[in-house]
């Protein structure tokens, strides 16, 4: 066993296994669809490789096995020698399905899962060996194994190379920079090693033995040179012995003891190297030594993808790949993970400061207005609005460091569309666009079940089977459609197809013959009403039941979910011709502005997102149709509703007390084409709130989101707008 403890960094592990399996899981359906797309491929094989790396070096056998092989197959894809068809991306993507479960087993510490069924399912696509390229063959031009590229050494004399006790090379095959930096670390007190390594003749893992090796010398001190070079190792371009160079503080015994902790290690030589008069005459430029020997040993960590210890800059190509690389560490640096709980307290803290911006406000207004302008006021004044501007500020980083983009959610959904098809024997054509917009965290968070139940009706019940589709006249693959996209202060997320649209008489038939509604109330639905049954709990127009739709417990949690997170969902479909779902999200569920209201002598907040307007209208202007209170304007017919009435505290509305010398202030409200005009008795202005819950001691109290704190220390009722334009009835 090592005596590393590598539990430590188990929540690490986790979080890049997944970050690699989403990769890989993406790239795979992509590359089904475009099949020689070779920098894809390679992007797919890189993502298996850090895999496996990272599983080894953790010592999780399971995951690393079958990751190799799956290497394996990809390999073959990359030498032209397997074809990339459906059926093999089949075995993949199963591959990546039990890796999946391998990770929950791994938090779970059990051992119950069997990939052998798998590796033989692997096996069977690699069973061809690559042309040209024998097993064993030393490859790497500085190999001290094989003396040079050119020794004539045939595989019997390498194989006795392996056996025989290996010799510490002199330092010409050092350039100069390694010179540099041995001389240097010598200097400072450091030993240096050269470590021969032999695998066991059995090892099927030469790679992944490798970079453990690497993994745990690397906690202890620096590598500066591995023979065969580091990309040959990580192909397995290499016989069962590779060779080190080790900068370390720590004795012989100690080294040797670290590599052999390694299972299926053979032996392993450790030799002092070099002497010091073999680097007599090396001119030692003292500060760029220092830069490249670390005072320290690093830090223990899972590194995902090995940075390469070969320093070549000796040709323009080798020189911009060290610049480039500089850069990329200059970009790393500058990153750092923070825990999603500390963000959630940075916002709430955030959301204080802004009351106590708001009360400041306040404050400084009444003292104005009790002692007039002066010296003291103003510099309130002055201080007042700095404080302002630096806590806004301070509140937009906060809010953009929790913005994800929606990619996190999208990047799950092409496996299951793929999976779906082929289930249901249809053709489709999944477009994604905007993947880059981003989200509340919270909000992402609660929006990808929704999307999921969309997916699936729109394959499920849109798309039709191509031989149906071809009837129609229409392209034998349907097309799906998500899409997301910001729009003022919200961010709008459509799931659309070109399938068979929803049809109103059906829907309507369904919801009479399973009681929903009554036949009376059915003939005087709009198709429009009729196509909004669907939200009903309990509604369904699939005729058989499946484990993806029928049951009637899709439509109505997509909307309750929505409305959670106080979005809207709407529907435009035609017969025929498709559907599409618009669903309207705010950009955060914690901060917002509003529109303070004051009526009766408490205060209420209109989500400004909900505001399509304020207007004053004269009393005389007030209409009746069909016994409700209607004005015109804009063309149309607004109907007018007392907000207490609305809020279920008056059983009738009595606009008359509302009137101000014959005029009342009208806030219109709407959500999609519904508009409601909501009678109120002052209006305050405009202010950023912070959203507080209602807790619940007091539940769900129709009408009201939440509740806010003001500036001078009073309660604000945060308005649902969906919940009143309900309680109103008007539907359009």
């Amino acid at each position: 066993m090592s005596d590393f403890d590598m539990s430590q960094y188990l929540s690490l592990f986790l979080e890049e296994a997944e970050e690699q399996l989403q990769l890989l899981d993406e790239g795979l359906i992509l590359l089904e669809q475009d099949r020689q797309n070779r920098d894809l491929l390679n992007q797919i094989f890189r993502a298996a490789h850090t895999l496996k790396g990272s599983a080894a070096s953790m010592g999780f056998d399971k995951i690393a096995v079958l990751t190799h092989s799956m290497e394996n197959v990809l390999d073959r894809f990359r030498d032209g020698e397997l074809e990339v068809t459906q059926e093999v991306v089949d075995v993949l993507l199963e591959c990546l399905d039990a890796l999946q479960a391998l990770k929950v087993e791994v938090i779970e510490q059990k051992d119950t899962i069997d990939v052998s069924g798998l590796l033989e399912k692997l096996q069977a696509l690699q069973e061809k060996e690559s042309p040209g390229e024998a097993p064993g063959e030393a490859t790497g031009e500085d190999s001290w194994v094989a003396s040079s590229s050119d020794s004539g050494e045939s595989k019997g004399e390498e194989a006795a190379a392996v056996e025989a006790a290996p010799k510490a090379p002199s330092t010409e095959f050092l350039n100069d920079t390694e010179k540099l930096v041995l001389r240097s670390a010598l200097e400072k007190g450091y030993k240096s090693y050269h470590i021969t390594v032999d695998l066991e003749p059995d090892c099927v893992m030469k790679s992944v033995r490798a970079y453990l090796v690497f993994s745990n010398l690397e906690k202890v001190g620096e590598i500066i040179k591995t023979v065969p070079t580091t990309e040959e190792i990580e192909e397995e371009k290499f016989d069962y012995r590779f060779e080190l160079i080790l900068i370390t503080k720590e004795p012989l015994d100690r080294v040797k003891e670290i590599v052999l902790s390694i299972s299926e290690i053979r032996n392993v030589s450790v030799l002092e190297f070099p002497k010091p008069e073999d680097l007599n005459g090396v001119k030692v430029e003292q500060r760029e030594a220092e830069q490249k020997v670390k005072a320290e040993p690093k830090p223990a960590g899972i590194e995902i993808e090995r940075k390469k210890k070969e320093v070549k800059t000796d040709t323009p190509a080798g020189a911009k790949r060290e610049a480039d690389k500089k850069r990329d560490n200059r970009r790393i640096s500058q990153t750092v993970r923070v825990d999603v709980n500390r963000l959630d307290t940075l916002m709430n803290l955030v959301g204080e400061l802004v009351i106590e911006r708001s009360r400041l406000e306040s404050v400084g207004e009444s003292i104005r207005d009790t002692l007039g302008a002066g010296g003291l006021t103003d510099s309130l004044e002055e201080i007042s609005l700095h404080i302002g501007r630096l806590s806004g500020e301070l509140q937009e980083e906060i809010m953009r460091a929790r913005m994800f983009p929606i990619e996190q959610v999208f990047n799950r959904f092409p496996r299951m569309v793929r999976d779906l098809a082929r289930k249901f024997r249809k053709e489709i054509n999944f477009i994604v666009e905007g993947k880059e917009t981003e989200l509340d965290r919270t909000v992402i968070e609660e929006i990808g079940d929704p999307l999921i139940h969309l997916l699936r009706n729109a394959i499920d019940h849109g798309i039709e089977p191509p031989e149906e589709r071809k009837k129609l006249g229409k392209p034998s693959a349907g097309v799906v459609r998500l899409n997301a996209f910001h729009q003022e202060n919200q961010i709008v997320i459509t799931v659309e197809d070109d399938g068979r649209g929803m049809d109103p008489d059906k829907i309507k038939e369904k919801a009479v013959s399973k009681g929903i509604i009554t036949p009376e109330a059915a003939e005087k639905l709009t198709d429009q009403e009729a196509v909004n049954l669907i939200f009903v709990p309990g509604f369904s127009t699939a005729e058989q039941v499946s484990d993806v739709s029928g049951r009637g417990v899709g439509m109505d949690i997509v909307k309750s979910h929505i409305e959670k997170i106080n979005g809207i969902i709407d529907i435009s479909t035609k017969k025929g011709a498709g559907t599409k779902f618009t669903i309207k999200l705010p950009l955060t569920l914690v901060i917002n502005r509003s529109l303070l209201i004051r009526h009766n002598g408490r205060m209420f907040a209109f989500p400004l997102a909900n505001v399509v307007e304020i207007v004053e209208v004269k009393e005389e202007e007030i209409q009746y149709m069909q016994q409700q209170r209607v004005v015109f304007i804009r063309d149309s017919f607004l109907p007018l509703f007392d907000l207490e009435f609305l809020l279920g505290e008056r059983a009738e509305e009595d606009l008359s007390s509302q009137t101000q010398e014959g005029l009342l202030f009208v806030v219109v409200v709407g959500i999609s084409e519904r508009r409601v005009g909501i009678v109120v008795e002052e209006l305050i202005g405009e202010q950023e709130i912070v959203i507080k819950s209602l807790g619940n001691y007091i539940g769900d109290i129709p009408g009201l989101a939440g509740a806010t704190i003001l500036g001078d220390g009073s309660v604000a009722l945060i308005l649902d707008v969906r919940g009143l334009i309900e309680k109103s009835g008007v539907e359009k």
